[in-house]
């Protein structure tokens, strides 16, 4: 499998590649000729259009002339193509290299070498979000502070990178949910909250720091999680996660979440939960739509994930991947797949109570999101990548675009989801999201017209990031240099079986 990248360039390439694709539109303009405009603020298309770009931001768009541009521009021929809005990946956890390396596995440790301040390993990482045309990623909690900086390096252009929107994660002690067993929790702390105190000092450390939002977790009693919601709209901070535990002598009831809202409900699979109360009776469909419309959340389903879950149940082994996806996931994140390291394929997992209703649960889920987004309530894209097998960054998006399509969406309505929706519940609508003058150049220019087949939003000629050109042919270089550059590393810390090992045992089942 490694063989056929052993020509590649080693990894100083990578940095000359990233040095120019940041510097080449610095001082000129960047034109795209003749293109046809999907501006998605409205269900149809604007044929030949030219699209001018500066300094990372869209500056003219105007019917195509025989005039032609500056000779200092960059021009991109874009006849016969299609330009959309950037794609947005609205649930993903991105844990750089330096926290990765806390982990007790010694292997590792021969990966220390690649923690450096220009995180070649997580630049790797997340290139195959740009290769598949998404530039905008929320992270839902992990990583702490590296994620941060790597925002930062990002957004300054000294890292080629899609943006990173980074959540706090805000979750109380764990053992919160056993209290009705009469297991007392620990004290409260502001790492894990238990009181309205601590809630509101979680989310003042959380502005201090710079995250973008909120990330409430489910193990929050009522009084803490009221005051962790109110705090931070008041720093002028969007909230999304979990919805909290039902059943415990402290916990939440069924309805106070939706009377004391967060932004953006983080699963589908978190309503099912609710609904699970009641035996996944069909009248809590009608129950949770009323809440959730009382509430004005938005959804991210990220269906894929559950249904990632679900065929592990099913198959009992990990999904598959297109060997070509397969072969840019991190080694580290490959080896957390391996069967042994899913606890999806535990014994433990398959006899815990309830579990014989989880593909019925799946089934409610795609009824009950369906039913939300006919009853208005706006859906994000998102594939809580890659905390489960197979569910790999970039690629999942689209996976999710099918799973949303396939519930009776059109390709407008899931485009949708995909780019205006998350520009949206970030306030930043008028700025991102949208192919206008003044919105950020973040874009991707197709081969085929999505708005007829949503599959053609992966027939990519090039992606702008931040007003950067990237074509397929760099795209496709980058990504076997990336491939290249994980073997090399997989074979330094002898984890180099683990690819051929997961790919086998998608194929065929390992249990």
């Amino acid at each position: 499998m490694r063989g056929k990248f052993a020509f590649l360039l080693c990894l100083t390439s990578f940095v000359a590649f990233v040095s120019t694709s940041v510097s080449a539109a610095a001082g000129a303009d960047l034109v795209i000729n003749d293109v046809t405009v999907i501006p998605m603020d409205k269900e149809s298309a604007d044929e030949h259009q030219v699209v001018t770009i500066h300094d990372g931001l869209i500056v003219s768009i105007a019917k195509h002339s025989a005039s032609q541009p500056g000779s200092n521009a960059l021009v991109i021929d874009g006849q016969g193509k299609f330009l959309t809005p950037g794609l947005v990946d609205a649930h993903a956890h991105i844990i750089p290299l330096r926290d990765k390396l806390k982990s007790q596995d010694s292997r590792y440790s021969a990966l220390k070498s690649e923690a450096q301040t220009s995180h070649p390993y997580d630049s790797a990482m997340l290139f195959p979000y740009l290769r598949e045309g998404v530039t905008t990623v929320f992270h839902l909690g992990g990583g702490g502070s590296d994620v941060l900086e790597l925002r930062d390096l990002i957004q300054r252009g000294i890292i080629l990178g899609p943006r990173l929107v980074v959540g706090k994660l805000i979750d109380g002690p764990p053992e919160a949910v056993v209290i009705s067993m009469h297991k007392a929790p620990p004290p409260s702390s502001i790492e894990h909250p238990e009181t309205a105190r601590d809630g509101r000092e979680a989310v003042k450390l959380a502005v201090a720091a710079h995250y973008d939002f909120i990330k409430s977790y489910q193990h929050l009693n009522q009084e803490t999680y009221d005051a962790i919601e109110t705090a931070a709209h008041a720093a002028h901070l969007i909230t999304v996660g979990h919805l909290p535990e039902l059943g415990c002598s402290n916990c939440v009831s069924p309805e106070h979440p939706f009377l004391v809202p967060m932004d953006d409900i983080a699963h589908a699979e978190e309503l099912g939960r609710y609904a699970m109360q009641d035996d996944l009776d069909p009248s809590r469909l009608s129950v949770l739509t009323d809440w959730v419309l009382r509430s004005h959340s938005m959804l991210t389903p990220t269906l894929v994930s559950t249904r990632s879950i679900l065929y592990m149940y099913v198959h009992r082994h990990v999904p598959p991947l297109p060997e070509e996806v397969l072969l840019t996931v991190d080694p580290i994140t490959l080896n957390a797949w391996l069967p042994e390291h899913t606890r999806y394929l535990s014994e433990d997992f398959r006899t815990q109570p309830g579990i014989d209703r989880y593909p019925a649960g799946f089934d409610f889920d795609r009824v009950l999101t369906r039913q939300l987004f006919r009853s208005a309530t706006p859906l994000l894209i998102g594939a809580d990548a890659p905390t489960i097998p197979g569910i790999a960054y970039g690629y999942s998006v689209h996976q999710e675009m099918l799973e949303i399509n396939s519930l009776g969406l059109t390709p407008y309505q899931v485009l949708r989801a995909a780019t205006v929706t998350p520009h949206e519940l970030l306030g930043e609508g008028d700025r991102a999201g949208l192919i206008k003058v003044g919105q950020r150049a973040d874009l991707v220019l197709l081969n085929a017209n999505p708005l007829d087949d949503i599959r053609n939003a992966r027939d990519i000629t090039g992606v702008i990031v931040g007003g950067r050109w990237l074509s397929a042919r760099r795209l496709r270089e980058q990504t076997k240099e990336n491939a290249a550059y994980f073997g090399r590393l997989e074979r330094k810390a002898g984890l180099m079986a683990d690819r051929a090992r997961y790919l086998k045992d998608s194929r065929s089942g390992s249990l």
